[in-house]
């Protein structure tokens, strides 16, 4: 037997009703249920089997089951307890119906997920409080669960809007690090990349190498070929320079002008001025013609080059002095050089290219 559900039309328009779904082997128990929830604000479906009473569980998804213990089928017991099994219906609130009031049996209706216990023959006011006072329950659950599930979406929109957020800083602070002309690194990215591998390579007490580049006779270049043409110039150094630098820890950066600088972490003297050749060579082969130098045809620069152990006696400024000096003497010994500049304490320097 079964009962279509009511129109869900409701005239006071608040809210919708809730669906009951009353399951009892007894025709004449069913007819006194739907009569006692006549002009009640349910929707009223009845089965008198486990199996139609699933059927229509899947179809109307009741709020609540008046459950009979002894079904044809199936245990009330057994039923609830495989009904709840399935996520789909884990919220059905399950009343049971007897006319068994021993404890035990009372106990093994809650076990099995049952949320109360009414005994027949069924009284039609306890039955309307019952079912109120249980409909109230479902839509308190109902309402916790929606904000549950609105707060869930709030917070994989933020969860969203923080991953965009990221990726954003990331970009941002790779472009207040890189310098708009070349694409290397610019002297924000320097300092702080420097400082970072000054402290890690104290800690592990380990060599640290510094270049810096200078493009030989760069303003009569700018004045015999134009701006444009400098910048040009800027970015094919750059590019080249990248070229010979292989690590992932190597860093190029633009210092400043037509300076480039080259940090090159647990990098020894021999392994700094086998970079410094290598950018030689290659500014060499890159072929740039430059009319205005009084060094010859082709573009060329000069490197100066430092190396020392990182200690707490010693600060990053040495390392820089260093190469800065050593840079100094290579443009002074007519440019187009290597000079290789390092602290006292790593002994005497090989020579220099």
């Amino acid at each position: 037997m079964r009962l279509a559900p009511p129109s869900n039309s409701n005239p006071a328009g608040d809210r919708p009703r809730t669906a009951i779904l009353v399951v009892d082997d007894n025709p004449n128990n069913l007819s006194l249920a739907v009569e006692f929830l006549a002009a009640t604000p349910f929707n009223v479906c009845v089965a008198m089997d486990g199996e139609t009473a699933l059927e229509i569980a899947r179809l109307v998804r009741p709020q609540i089951m008046l459950l009979d213990v002894m079904l044809p089928d199936i245990s009330g017991f057994e039923f609830c307890e495989r009904l709840k099994q399935q996520p789909d219906f884990q919220g059905i609130a399950v009343i049971f119906m007897t006319v068994r009031s021993e404890p035990q049996d009372k106990a093994r209706g809650f076990a099995v997920g049952g949320v109360d216990y009414i005994t027949k023959p069924l009284e039609r006011l306890e039955l309307l409080s019952r079912l109120m006072s249980h409909a109230r329950s479902q839509a308190r659950i109902h309402a916790l669960e929606q904000q549950q599930q609105a707060l869930q979406r709030q917070y994989q929109q933020l969860e969203a809007r923080h991953r965009s957020l990221l990726t954003d800083n990331h970009r941002l602070q790779a472009l207040i690090h890189l310098d708009s002309l070349t694409q290397v690194g610019n002297r924000r990215c320097f300092d702080t990349r420097l400082g970072e591998e000054w402290l890690r390579l104290r800690r592990a007490q380990l060599p640290l190498s510094l270049i810096l580049l200078d493009i030989d006779y760069f303003k009569a270049y700018n004045d015999f070929y134009g701006h444009p043409a400098g910048d040009d110039c800027l970015v094919q150094v750059a590019q080249s320079v990248g070229r010979v630098l292989k690590r992932p820890g190597d860093l190029l950066t633009r210092y400043g002008g037509e300076e480039f600088a080259i940090v090159l972490p647990a990098s020894d003297v021999a392994g700094a001025l086998y970079v410094a050749d290598r950018i030689q060579a290659e500014i060499q082969q890159l072929g740039v013609p430059h009319a205005a130098s009084p060094l010859g045809p082709l573009l060329t620069v000069s490197q100066g080059v430092s190396t020392l152990v990182p200690s707490m006696d010693q600060s990053v400024l040495q390392l820089i002095q260093d190469a800065d000096q050593a840079l100094y003497l290579a443009k002074r010994q007519g440019r187009n050089q290597v000079i290789h500049r390092r602290h006292a304490s790593l002994g005497p320097s090989p020579e220099s290219t």
